[in-house]
């Protein structure tokens, strides 16, 4: 199963969703994003489109997502 992790610096929740697929050997791709980069305004549209309002968000097989 492909797995992408749209996370955000400075989000713990983001930090605790990585730690918890490492220590289970989940392999993920991960988004990153810096709070102040343009980049991540397109994450936040992407986010809000998707009807969540926070990072963490997961993307499973290309269109399931999950997010806060």
């Amino acid at each position: 199963m492909r797995i992408i992790i749209y996370t955000k610096e400075n989000c713990p929740y983001c930090d605790k969703v990585k730690k918890y697929f490492k220590e289970n050997k989940i392999d993920y791709q991960e988004a990153f994003f810096k709070n102040n980069s343009p980049e991540i305004e397109v994450a936040r549209a992407f986010i809000r489109k998707s009807g969540f309002k926070a990072f963490p968000v997961l993307v499973l097989r290309g269109d399931e997502v999950i997010g806060g």
